[in-house]
């Protein structure tokens, strides 16, 4: 992303005088810009239609709990994490890929902290968070893709993926590498592997461990003592 174009940033939430003051709030933010309101998921879907491609949001901070196409149901839209029968609408996956998803939200079970990352959302902020925190986690989003608060971050790290498995050799690298900073081609060669091979064993662990992202291995690599946090 270029440096001195501003970062756009789309809001969904059915709660107007919220949304509407989030917005002014980081409008103040410097690099950073409001590009799309929507009242809930139905609504954020027919505003994207008619998005062109250079006008979507990068980050997409998004409600939970929407009468109308819940924050669940519009991540998993979003992002192409549906089931087989929605086949149909994976059409868009390519053109919204590179959008990041935060949960906007009061609710602070841990079912729904879990949930969300499993939909694939990359950061959780809570609507109560000072001016100053919601400016980290945006900022955060941008620069590392993902953003938890110390909140959420207890709740993932003591209940993401009760499962037993054990990852085999290849993966348990590939997880320990995901905690880099490393892109995934350059993930592949360190293991001397193809990019297409790494990929390959992204994708099964992703859903070996019923997770849609990458910040949801590393986490799993830290809980399960796979990455040593400092190391």
């Amino acid at each position: 992303m270029n440096p001195e174009t501003p970062t756009r940033i789309g809001l969904v939430d059915d709660h107007k005088l919220m949304r509407h003051g989030i917005a002014e709030l980081i409008e103040d933010f410097e690099g950073f810009t409001i590009c799309l309101e929507a009242d809930h998921g139905k609504d954020l879907k027919k505003k994207l239609h008619f998005c062109k491609e250079s006008e979507l949001p990068h980050i997409i901070l998004m409600d939970i709990e929407m009468k109308e196409m819940n924050g669940f149901e519009t991540t998993k839209w979003l992002l192409g994490h549906l089931p087989d029968t929605h086949k149909e609408l994976y059409k868009h996956k390519e053109i919204y890929k590179n959008i990041k998803v935060a949960a906007l939200s009061m609710n602070e079970k841990d079912f729904s902290i879990i949930e969300m990352l499993k939909c694939g959302a990359t950061g959780y902020i809570f609507k109560d968070a000072e001016p100053h925190e919601l400016f980290d986690a945006i900022r955060d989003m941008r620069d590392k893709g993902y953003y938890y608060s110390q909140e959420a971050n207890k709740v993932i790290l003591s209940n993401l993926n009760t499962l037993t498995y054990h990852p085999n050799q290849q993966e348990t690298q590939l997880l320990q590498w995901a905690c880099t900073e490393l892109t995934y081609k350059e993930i592949a060669d360190r293991m001397n592997l193809s990019k297409r091979r790494v990929d390959g064993i992204r994708e099964a662990l992703f859903d070996k461990l019923n997770v849609k992202s990458r910040i949801g291995l590393v986490i799993y690599a830290i809980q399960r003592g796979i990455y040593k946090v400092g190391s």
